[in-house]
């Protein structure tokens, strides 16, 4: 069974003083009482029937658990769909499964797209360095930019 938790959204005057809008509870005593999961609140227990009946004063909040964080910063949890870049740079979508987490991840394909474009190794050690040879001006100490990506065919 899923142990139930709420949210207080306005306090009321039968709560404990010390009580505040956003604290949580969940369900103890064998399912039929609802006490703070904060031990900063006093223990004070209220009845499943005021927590569950009253969804002005309490709103049920989802307990999922986040499986893990993109890139980009956005959390996924268990079912969302997420993008990932594998080993070989290839890029795709999945739904996320409880304790699988992906090396690569973003919350959208183009990001996957992009981190692909940015970081999949294009040129060998030695293009770059012929690269560099044919095309640095040892009198400026600068390298002409098109030449260079002429000899490594970049567009």
């Amino acid at each position: 069974m899923k142990n139930k938790q709420y949210k207080l959204l306005q306090k009321y005057p039968s709560l404990p003083g010390d009580w505040e809008v956003g604290m949580v509870v969940a369900l103890v005593d064998s399912v039929v009482k609802y006490s703070p999961i904060v031990s900063k609140y006093c223990n004070y227990k209220i009845s499943k029937r005021e927590v569950e009946n009253f969804p002005y004063f309490w709103e049920e909040i989802d307990k999922k658990i986040p499986e893990f964080i993109t890139r980009d910063g956005v959390t996924i949890y268990e079912d969302d769909m997420y993008y990932f870049v594998a080993k070989d740079w290839s890029y795709g979508s999945m739904y996320a499964l409880h304790g699988i987490v992906p090396n690569i991840t973003f919350s959208t394909f183009e990001l996957a797209q992009k981190y692909v474009k940015e970081n999949k190794p294009k040129f060998s050690e030695k293009q770059i360095n012929d690269a560099i040879e044919t095309n640095f001006q040892f009198t400026h100490h600068l390298i002409d930019v098109e030449s260079f990506k002429e000899t490594l065919k970049i567009k």
